[in-house]
Order: C-alpha cells, then sequence, then structure tokens
C-alpha cells in the first residue's frame, strides 16, 4: 500500500501483528502487490512502530494478491481495543452505519454495533474517483483499507473508490461525470473509456452502462447519443 514515497507492508501470511509503515525521504515508485527486500531501522514515531533509513530495496515480484483481516468496528476501536497489532495491515470492515463525518479532514466514523472506527482519505487516490459523498445514518456494506495510528487515533486508509462497496450506491444512466446532467460532456468521457485513455469508477461504470449488459462499449455510446438528441431511453 503505497502513497510515493512511503509505504506501508505486510506479511501477507499473518492475521495480526504483521504489518509496518515504512517512511523512506527518497525511493523509486512501488505499487501495491509488490513483492521487496530491504534493510530498514526500527523505530517508533508518536506512537507508531515503523522502519526508516532504508536501503538495498529490491523487487522482487509484482500484482501480487494483497490479503485483508475481518475485524469488527469496535475491535479496531480509536484509542484502545486491538488496533495496535493491525497496525500497517489491510483490514476489512463490513455492515456498518455512518455515525458521524468530519468534513474538514474528510474523516468518516463508522459502527458496526460493536464500537467506533474511523476512515480517512489521507492516502486514498483521487485519480480513481472522488471520496464518497455520506451522511450520518447511511449504511456501507463493507470498507477495506490499511491500519495507521495518527494524531492519537486508530484510523482505516482506503486506497481508493473500490475499497468501499455501498447497498445503497445508485446511479443515473447517461450522467458519468456526476454533474446531475447528461449532455455531450458525458459522451466524450465514455469514448475516452472505451478508447482506454481513462478508467472509470463503479459509479461511471454503473451511469455508462445503458444497456445494462455489464460492459461498456460503442453500443453504450450510441444509446447516450440517442438519450441526448430525445430519441432514445
Amino acid at each position: 500500500f503505497s502513497s510515493y514515497p512511503n509505504f506501508f507492508i505486510q506479511d501477507n501470511t499473518s492475521s495480526e501483528w504483521g504489518g509496518v509503515y515504512v517512511y523512506v525521504q527518497e525511493s523509486d515508485a512501488l505499487s501495491v502487490g509488490d513483492e521487496v527486500s530491504f534493510t530498514a531501522e526500527v523505530d517508533e514515531y508518536f506512537g507508531v512502530t515503523e522502519l526508516k533509513n532504508v536501503s538495498n530495496v529490491q523487487l522482487l515480484s509484482s500484482n501480487n494478491n494483497v490479503n485483508s483481516t475481518s475485524i469488527s468496528s469496535g475491535s479496531l476501536g480509536l484509542t484502545c481495543g486491538d488496533g495496535e497489532k493491525y497496525e500497517g495491515m489491510m483490514v476489512d470492515l463490513s455492515n456498518l452505519t455512518v455515525e458521524s463525518i468530519d468534513s474538514e479532514y474528510n474523516s468518516i466514523y463508522v459502527n458496526d454495533g460493536t464500537g467506533t472506527a474511523k476512515v480517512d482519505d489521507y492516502f486514498f487516490n483521487f485519480d480513481q474517483g472522488e471520496w464518497p459523498e455520506l451522511s450520518i445514518g447511511d449504511s456501507i456494506e463493507s470498507i477495506m483499507g490499511v491500519v495507521h495510528y495518527y494524531y492519537g487515533e486508530y484510523v482505516i486508509y482506503p486506497g481508493d473508490l473500490s475499497y468501499f462497496s455501498s447497498d445503497s450506491t445508485t446511479c443515473t444512466l447517461g450522467d458519468i461525470n456526476g454533474d446531475s446532467t447528461v449532455n455531450v460532456v458525458d459522451i466524450v468521457q465514455a469514448v475516452n473509456y472505451v478508447l482506454g485513455m481513462i478508467t472509470f469508477n463503479d459509479d461511471q461504470m454503473c451511469a455508462s452502462d445503458l444497456n445494462g449488459d455489464g460492459i461498456v462499449n460503442v453500443i453504450d455510446i450510441v444509446q447516450l447519443v440517442n438519450v441526448i438528441l430525445g430519441v432514445g431511453r
């Protein structure tokens, strides 16, 4: 899990005490799923165990699956609970309700009935979609992310929009850019996607699949044009 140049690593065979934050001043870019080997110094920094003074970084393999550990929101907690043993590890929580939102810092506080956990956008990749717009009381089917200890609280960092799954997710067919209007801008988005120039998040895929066949291609573009011209659905 990476936010260049710093990153998280975990032992994929461990379900606890298997992750750590790696602080580096400069490094070759790494990607999620990279298997690496390096030398580093262990340090405690404001309550966080981390690795620093990294050297001899070697990329061993790429595109590996990253395992996540299923936990409850109460098990992670905010300041107590089992948060420390999950530091630096990928975890997933399910059947959540939004309790509160800190809009200034894009922090979401969620609860599955066992206690409160915090979700934050610090490592979020906005190139893959916007941070989800949620309200107090909304249900979230699942959230996946890496655990960190930051400013005295345990927090989960999702990597991008695909780390969220909501059973209440809906979309407006044709409104690919999410501006509440279906027009030529949406056609351009669809064409760029079909040509492989851009990627879509789940909401954009939903809005683009006008014929409902599970894929987005030129047939959907034709239907979108017809919608705008008033001769289609």
